[in-house]
């Protein structure tokens, strides 16, 4: 394991430290294991960390006075994305976390990268990126487990359970809970315990086991007000504020929610507060008191704008457009659900381009990182899946190429298609009419063909057709192309051929045509073609113009009797100044 990514302890955080130990029972144990350790490098992340975790404004500042290499470091990105976390800076701390993610695995710097993932996983769930979310907390919960860190595994699990609650999941949020408080129990974390309880209560309440939630509660607030801990008070404050709501106390679990409201203004807990604005007023639209849910709702929405919390401004919307329909505003309340749904419509375009965003970042560290002790147990799997992914992108690759040319192929002749010979017509006469080369074009029938087909029947007539583009592909030049114009139709486009080349060509081939029989079935055919060839000459240069003179020609060789070349006509190309055109 290396460490070239962390933080040297900052001056002044060890003094700061023990200060703020006894009133946090997960600071006093770092500073336990930063001290018997002698300073070894895992005890001192861990304490830098978790005095982060509980004093983010004074982490912040001792790294700030640090020397700019310093600062510069991985940790010290990492404290001031918690610092921009527990500000509800959301949008700073999604930006300054994820590379530090990546170089925590690059480094194969594990302990570094549990606690980046932990902290990026909560401001994910924070922001409303909750698939992202739940993708960094389980994957931080299988690495705490590897290295057998239960410290870290129980923060892991409770931030696991908080989202299955955010989802509505209430089973998946007790029973993670349970877990975590089982390990904070066996671990001595009082401020562990506590959190534990007061989540446990939440999702206890919403499965509708009153009586244990408001056990979980009380024991919360007596060990929460007798630590000092306001947040945890206040958190559990909200809680049974809930609980008092479902057991049809509004009024006091408005005098709860007032109370925790005011423990959380003081600590700028801004998140919490929108969150609990949101629920309090759900609870007072179910008890039918739409003027205080609408206060309450809007509330909650100038918090959300203000922060950036965007899936709780989605909750606001529609608690507004409940509260004013209850109300009899319907006009309001439809808007208000129009932007509620407009919301809703934006986070799942988000989550999908996160998704993507995910898959190709997985791709990328796949690629780039090194093989870290961790991921060994799943090197097998990853590479089989690496594996398959390369085979599916080689046949996909191969199915492109096929489906190119077979877009640009006839499938009875395997010659250029029209699609294939218009496009490369365009191309041929542009390059005449810059390089004032000649060009010439042939265009070609087989005469009565009806009649092949009358007799031999269509596989017949595929016979010769076939036989048809054989020899007259043994005739080509590789510049040129030889094309299935449709039906019995044919052409040659010719580059740097003069009009009297192009003759000559079209004779060669009427006569290849002409003089050898074709075999159909056991009946040999004499089959005759008339061609018409047409080249530009001074005045314009236009496909189209080049394509009508040779269909003119084609049709003066059918009138004239057929197996014969039709007179050539000429189309101009711009004069050139000072020389004949060539």
């Amino acid at each position: 394991m290396t460490f070239a990514t962390r933080l040297v302890l900052p001056p002044g955080l060890l003094e700061a430290a023990e200060n703020l130990a006894p009133k946090h029972a997960r600071l006093e144990a770092a500073l336990e294991r930063f001290r018997t350790s002698g300073g070894s490098a895992d005890a001192t992340l861990d304490l830098e960390l978790n005095f982060g975790l509980f004093d983010s404004a004074a982490m912040r500042a001792l790294v700030d006075a640090m020397g700019d290499v310093d600062q510069q470091s991985a940790v010290a990105r990492l404290l001031r994305g918690i610092a921009a976390s527990r500000r509800s800076e959301l949008d700073e701390a999604l930006v300054l976390l994820p590379p530090v993610a990546l170089e925590a695995r690059l480094e194969l710097d594990e302990r570094l990268l549990a606690w980046t993932l932990s902290e990026w996983g909560r401001a994910s769930a924070m922001k409303g990126e909750r698939l992202r979310a739940f993708e960094l907390v389980q994957e931080c919960l299988l690495l705490t487990r590897t290295l057998e860190w239960p410290e870290h595994e129980a923060l892991t699990l409770c931030h696991l359970g908080l989202l299955y609650g955010q989802e509505g999941e209430s089973e998946p949020y007790a029973a993670y809970t349970r877990q975590a408080l089982t390990l904070y129990r066996e671990l001595g974390d009082s401020q562990g315990i506590t959190q534990c309880l007061v989540n446990l209560g939440g999702a206890l309440t919403t499965l509708r086991e009153l009586d244990e939630a408001a056990r979980c509660y009380a024991e919360a607030l007596l060990m929460a007000h007798a630590s000092g801990w306001a947040y945890l008070e206040a958190l559990a404050l909200a809680g049974r504020g809930g609980l008092r709501f479902q057991e049809g106390d509004v009024d006091e679990g408005l005098v709860d929610y007032r109370a925790s409201a005011v423990l959380l203004e003081a600590r700028a807990q801004h998140f919490q507060l929108t969150r609990h604005d949101l629920l309090v007023g759900r609870h007072l639209l179910r008890a039918n008191r739409g003027v205080e849910a609408m206060e309450w709702a809007r509330s909650c929405l100038a918090r959300a704008e203000s922060y950036g919390f965007d899936e709780l401004k989605a909750g606001a919307h529609e608690l507004l457009s409940s509260s004013l329909s209850l109300l009899g505003r319907h006009e309001e309340a439809v808007g208000a659900l129009r932007t509620f749904c407009d919301l809703r419509e934006q986070r799942v375009q988000q989550q999908v381009a996160d998704a993507q965003r995910g898959a190709e970042q997985a791709q990328h560290e796949l690629l780039t990182r090194k093989q870290a002790q961790w991921e060994r147990e799943r090197g097998t799997e990853l590479q089989a899946k690496n594996d398959e992914l390369a085979v599916a992108l080689a046949a996909q690759e191969q199915l492109r190429a096929e489906l190119e040319q077979v877009s640009r192929t006839d499938p009875l002749t395997g010659l250029a298609n029209r699609r294939e010979m218009d496009r490369y017509l365009c191309q041929a006469v542009a390059q005449a009419g810059r390089s004032w080369r000649p060009l010439s074009f042939v265009l070609l029938d087989v005469d009565h063909f009806k009649q092949v087909n009358d007799r031999f029947g269509h596989a017949g007539g595929d016979a010769v057709l076939v036989e048809l583009a054989r020899r007259l592909r043994e005739r080509m030049r590789a510049s040129d192309l030889l094309a299935r114009w449709g039906g019995e139709e044919f052409c040659m486009i010719l580059p740097d051929t003069v009009v009297a080349g192009a003759f000559t060509v079209a004779e060669r081939v009427r006569r290849l045509v002409a003089d050898t029989p074709f075999l159909v079935g056991n009946e040999l055919l004499k089959v005759t073609i008339s061609l018409g060839v047409a080249n530009l000459e001074p005045g314009r240069c236009e496909a189209v113009r080049l394509l009508q003179a040779a269909d003119e020609a084609l049709y003066a060789a059918k009138r004239a009797g057929r197996n014969r070349i039709g007179n050539p006509l000429r189309l101009p190309v711009p004069p050139r100044l000072g020389r004949e055109p060539l």
